[in-house]
């Protein structure tokens, strides 16, 4: 990298004020700007024959660097420094041009372009002179500078003078930035290149427009002070025309009262609803709810039975802030006013869903009211145009109390079925606040949220069904629900009225799920035949996920709680085998048929295939399953690529089954089981494995492979039958420990 240094001489007249000259710079979209505030305009001389100086006959007490850096950040100036004698250096972090000039009468503007690099370069170049009114023939060129100069991008020290050196400079072939400065230009490198490419993108998305500007030179004091550095004051308030109730203070203040004031857009161009024309709270009016829709009803019609549509207006966004939907829609018809955004608010608070198009400037990604009521009336947020949760929590939370409250539930479960848990409690919060009679369906919306402990569910549950309105059978199946969750008992009095409830509502779209309520408290109970009954009614009319908990909430419990008998007779049932039962359901019910000896049966259970770690545990049924019909070779197929304790444990039982010792005392000796090793190696005959193996409690049988048996008899004499004697002796006496060691009992004796 190249380093400049540009000395600049000032003078100050008699007449001036003794003062240090200010020095403040600022970054343009191609060049660095350093400007001097002189206190008088006079002649100035550029000398880039070595490093770069600028005489200005003006300042003669110093400078003032403190605020020269605070907003160069491209790279171009890396250090401004005051020398001695009135000298300013600049060091350059690049191979730039540098020219100079006034701006009006005594502000010296000094303009670096070029880009950053990071190499030492050597530059002459030749002295430019120019006088106060910078003009051609004012200039005068001096000669250039006989010897090259480098200057290291950071120096500790300056030494000033006529073509002094400075004090350290190392020499061109050695780095001159430190492993942290090149890493941080790099990542400056990086930014940019990754803010030019979103930049780029936005541009070709017609979201930005390139803004196009050329190099003026000459320009007003206002103009070069645009990207300076400010000088700091306190913040005054701002006027705020807008109807937020906000003090504007800083200019981030500013911009959001703007950005309120304006249509805000969602992705991809598509404008969104202003908040204005959502702002349901304003229109429910100081009135009570019967004077209000009293005087608008009066005014509704007027000569000749034509409805004043602004009046229509007005009734029909009453009735919507009220919670009247169906009360706004007849409204909408009898008087032939055209509103969609009207008519979908009072689709949506009738009857939770629009069954018209939603207007175009509702998008779940807006930023305004609009994402709520699109939220609610079933447009689903995507990948492009994820939903903007904040939003809608802040358009929620400005409802009316009684609107809050009629919507909480509906927009609760909603968020709890597309994975906004936290928020979906949080809706239920905001929708009880202030509320007066707290809805039930609030209620059986916490209750499912888990947002109370289990006995303050139970007991608004209880308060709901005890109501006996029309939440009252969902009520208790979220606590047949519940109990079940917790496996605890229900009460045959919640069995006798879901009975009751599953034959009132028969044809309506709640029976199933009252059904299925049934047949989880009878298995609950322990009625597993009435339960499956009940269930495999109810099955076809079941969506698949309230079908499958039902299903393994039955044989869980038929598994763990049924006697042997009803247990057989309702796994070989036809009612039971039809049930599309999971992995792990399937898995515990092949278990406990294993365990009571129908493995046939167990293997027409898992004969499906299973994923993920449900696979291993159905690898080792099968082989367990294998082993009881005395399949050894199909067990061990079973388990091949598995490991663990208990597969070893069924490979040995394989092994054992088909009286293959060997491999069995190789299983065992290389689990660590010495001693069922030695047993193994006894029974398959491996003498020199039992050997090997030196087990203490197979020592006796080891030793009879030791014996000598092919020692020769020697000449015959008294001592060597002595001893033939005692070794016979011997020999009779192991055998004779070992006999009775592996004696059989068990056998009929002999005729």
């Amino acid at each position: 990298m190249r380093a400049i240094a540009a000395a600049v001489l000032a003078v100050c007249a008699g007449a001036a004020s003794a003062a240090p000259v200010i020095v403040r710079g600022g970054e343009h979209a191609a060049f660095t700007r350093v400007v001097l505030d002189l206190p008088v305009r006079s002649p100035f001389e550029i000398d880039e024959s070595g490093p770069i100086k600028i005489s200005v006959s003006a300042a003669r007490d110093g400078f003032d660097v403190s605020e020269a850096m605070r907003k160069l950040n491209a790279g171009r100036v890396i250090g401004i420094f005051e020398g001695e004698d009135s000298e300013l250096l600049l060091a350059l972090g690049c191979d730039c041009d540098v020219d100079a000039f006034f701006v009006e009468d005594a502000m010296l503007v000094i303009d670096i372009r070029g880009d950053p690099s990071l190499q030492n370069v050597a530059r002459k170049r030749p002295v430019m002179r120019r006088g106060t009114e910078q003009s051609p023939a004012q200039e005068e060129d001096t000669e250039t500078a006989g010897e090259e100069f480098s200057l290291p991008v950071v120096f500790s020290s300056v030494a000033q003078g006529n073509h002094t050196p400075f004090s350290e400079v190392l020499p061109p072939s050695e780095p001159t930035m430190n492993d942290a400065a090149v890493e941080r230009v790099e990542r400056q490198y990086d930014a940019r290149d990754q803010m030019l490419r979103q930049v780029s993108r936005g541009v070709s998305q017609g979201l930005l427009k390139p803004a196009q500007s050329l190099p003026v030179p000459r320009l007003t004091r206002q103009e070069a002070e645009a990207d300076l550095p400010e000088k700091r004051s306190l913040p005054e308030a701002v006027s705020n025309d807008s109807k937020l109730n906000m003090r504007i203070v800083t200019s981030a203040d500013r911009d959001f009262v703007e950005s309120r004031n304006t249509p805000l857009s969602a992705s991809l161009g598509q404008s969104c609803a202003r908040d204005e024309t959502l702002f349901v709270h304003g229109w429910v009016g100081d009135e009570e709810f019967s004077e209000r829709v009293g005087r608008l009803r009066s005014r509704l019609y007027g000569e000749f039975d034509r409805a004043d549509l602004q009046t229509a207006r007005e009734l029909v966004q009453t009735y919507i802030a009220y919670g009247f939907g169906l009360e706004a829609l007849q409204t909408l018809q009898s008087t032939g006013l055209e509103a969609q955004d009207l008519t979908a608010m009072a689709h949506i608070v009738e009857g939770g869903a629009m069954v018209v198009v939603p207007p175009a400037d509702w998008q779940p990604n807006c930023d305004t009211a609009a994402a709520l009521w699109a939220y609610l009336g079933g447009v689903r947020g995507s990948k492009n145009a994820p939903l903007n949760t904040r939003a809608v929590i802040a358009a929620f939370g400005a409802l009316p109390i009684g609107l809050k409250a009629h919507l909480a539930a509906r927009l609760a479960q909603r968020l709890e079925d597309d994975g906004f848990k936290k928020m979906a409690e949080q809706v239920l919060r905001i929708g009880q606040r202030g509320a007066v009679d707290i809805p039930a369906g609030v209620t059986l919306a916490e209750a499912s949220l888990g947002e109370t402990d289990g006995e303050k569910s139970e007991k608004k549950l209880r308060d709901v069904i005890e109501a006996n309105d029309v939440e009252s059978p969902l009520a208790l199946i979220s606590l047949i629900e519940l109990r079940t969750a917790k496996d605890s008992s229900v009460a045959e009095a919640d069995i006798e009225l879901v009975e009751a409830y599953a034959k009132e509502y028969r044809g309506e779209p709640i029976a199933p799920k009252l059904e299925r309520a049934l047949s989880m408290a009878l298995a609950q109970r322990g009625d597993f035949d009435r339960s499956v009954g009940v269930l495999a009614g109810a099955a076809p009319k079941l969506e698949r996920d309230l079908l499958s908990s039902a299903t393994e909430n039955l044989v869980a419990r038929m598994v763990r709680d049924a006697g042997d008998i009803e247990f057989l007779a309702l796994a070989f049932d036809e009612r039971v085998q039809s049930f599309d039962l999971s992995s792990a359901g399937e898995h515990s019910m092949a278990d406990r048929l294993i365990d009571m000896g129908f493995a046939e049966q167990a293997l027409i259970l898992l004969s499906g295939p299973a994923a993920d770690a449900e696979g291993r545990s159905r690898k080792i049924l099968r082989a367990k399953a294998a082993l009881e019909l005395g399949r050894s070779r199909q067990a061990e197929a079973e388990l091949l690529g598995l490991h663990g304790k208990d597969v070893m444990a069924l490979r040995l039982q394989a092994r054992l089954l088909r009286k293959d010792h060997q491999a069995a005392r190789i299983s065992l000796e290389t689990s660590g089981n010495r001693e069922e090793a030695a047993e193994q190696a006894w029974l398959g005959g491996e003498w020199d494995a039992l050997r090997a193996l030196e087990s203490e409690g197979w020592a006796l049988e080891a030793s009879l492979s030791e014996l000598d048996s092919g020692q020769a008899l020697g000449a015959a004499s008294l001592s060597s039958g002595r001893n033939l004697l005692a070794t016979s002796e011997d020999l009779r006496a192991l055998v004779g420990d070992v006999l009775s060691r592996h004696q059989i009992t068990d056998v009929a004796p002999l005729d």
